[in-house]
């Protein structure tokens, strides 16, 4: 997440996918060509149940499922903290799905890292190794529940969950 806008008053965070969205983009987009061109182009008598499947292959993965990704898994996240209001707003898009969750910020406690461990396990020479990859994820404490709320859904393993976490506490602390 990266700090939009950031004053006594105001915390705005943001998690936009583009790199994600731009791959998934372009990988629909020269599908779309590869199956124009196949449409286009002269084909033999007797290839064409052939080409047709082809076509419908290339549609239905190279351009439907790049397409159902950016519209099912790419999260588009914007977290306000705002003290005139006295509210932490969570706003979450999904293609054309909004869902929005306010918070008190007196319920906020602070923010901290939730890890996961993921194991992954390779053989070599009749060896197997297994590695260790920490992932981590921002989540929001809060005082009068038993309940966190993670900030995003997925565990990442960059650093900047770390900062996130830091910019909130920094902000929470700053009464």
């Amino acid at each position: 997440m990266r700090t939009s806008h950031q004053s006594r008053q105001l915390l705005i965070l943001k998690d936009t996918p583009w790199i994600a969205t731009l791959i998934l983009v372009l990988a629909a987009a020269t599908f779309l060509a590869v199956g124009v061109v196949l449409v286009i182009s002269p084909t033999k008598p007797g290839q064409e149940l052939f080409v047709g499947l082809m076509i419908i292959t290339v549609f239905i993965a190279g351009v439907l499922l790049p397409l159902f990704a950016i519209g099912v898994l790419l999260q588009f996240i914007s977290i306000t903290f705002d003290r005139s209001r006295q509210t932490v707003e969570i706003r979450r898009r999904i293609l054309v799905k909004l869902q929005v969750t306010q918070i008190q910020l007196s319920d906020v406690k602070d923010a901290y890292l939730e890890y996961y461990e993921d194991i992954e396990e390779e053989e070599i020479d009749g060896t197997i190794r297994r590695t260790r990859a920490p992932l981590q994820r921002p989540v929001l404490r809060l005082r009068n529940r038993a309940t966190e709320y993670p900030l995003r859904m997925a565990f990442s393993n960059t650093a900047k969950s770390a900062e996130t976490v830091d910019v909130i506490n920094a902000w929470l602390s700053q009464e």
